[in-house]
């Protein structure tokens, strides 16, 4: 493994395990090329990763500080790729979609923190049923930053999110911390993927971050749990 991708490793480690406090900045880099014994170079390119997973940022004129994220956890997982659905799944399957609820408003306190935005900024609040050969296995609720994702419309959504995100807005979405976590459908889960109340389903809670470390995605999807699967693939693994 290459030095750079070691040495992310380690810092994610210690974000993970509380080490580098959340909100908290991060050693300069002459101070962590001298604990790696490397160059500052080294540790850009380390940096880098770590931006683009989502867990540190920069705060102009004073360093690098780790965000306050509470989906940061020793149970979370830190994707190294992020896909939309319809690259999710497989080619042969034809992928729909059905707009449940598409509104704009305030975000909450909690929203504001996973979106590192001000309340005064509106955000697009979306439910979408997502149908792969016409049966539904997914229901999304979404949140996108209106002052970043900007023009999305009803079309939009019953698109592909993340191709508008890429082809029409000329942003790269890079990464993503994932929590997966089974629970018990509520009423609108249970009406729309035709679930009883003792089904279980799949929960997947995520923010996605730009590859400069905004977020731009807050989201919670739910999914029956004999219609879905979670494959996780890291270019690292610690124990």
């Amino acid at each position: 493994m290459a030095k750079y991708k070691h040495i992310a490793d380690e810092i994610e480690q210690k974000i993970i395990s509380g080490q580098y406090l959340l909100g908290a900045p991060l050693p300069d880099q002459v101070k962590l090329a001298q604990e790696y014994d490397t160059t500052r170079v080294t540790i850009q390119k380390a940096i880098k990763i770590l931006v683009q997973k989502g867990l540190v940022y920069s705060r102009q004129g004073s360093g690098m500080y780790v965000k306050k994220n509470a989906l940061i956890s020793d149970h979370s997982m830190v994707g190294d790729s992020v896909k939309g659905t319809s690259k999710r799944l497989n080619d042969d399957r034809t992928i729909s979609t059905k707009v449940i609820a598409f509104e704009v408003r305030f975000p909450t306190e909690t929203e504001c923190e996973y979106l590192m935005i001000k309340k005064e900024v509106p955000v697009y609040d979306t439910i979408r049923l997502r149908f792969a050969d016409k049966e539904p296995f997914k229901l999304e609720y979404s949140l996108f930053p209106a002052d970043l994702i900007s023009g999305m419309t009803q079309a939009t959504l019953e698109g592909s999110i993340y191709d508008y995100i890429r082809n029409q807005l000329h942003l790269n979405p890079s990464g993503v911390n994932r929590v997966i976590r089974a629970a018990k459908p509520n009423d609108k889960e249970k009406k729309y993927l035709s679930l009883k109340e003792e089904d279980p389903v799949l929960e997947v809670e995520q923010i996605v971050y730009l590859e400069n470390g905004t977020p731009f995605e807050y989201s919670i999807s739910k999914s029956p749990y004999d219609k879905t699967e979670f494959v996780i693939n890291r270019s690292s693994f610690n124990d």
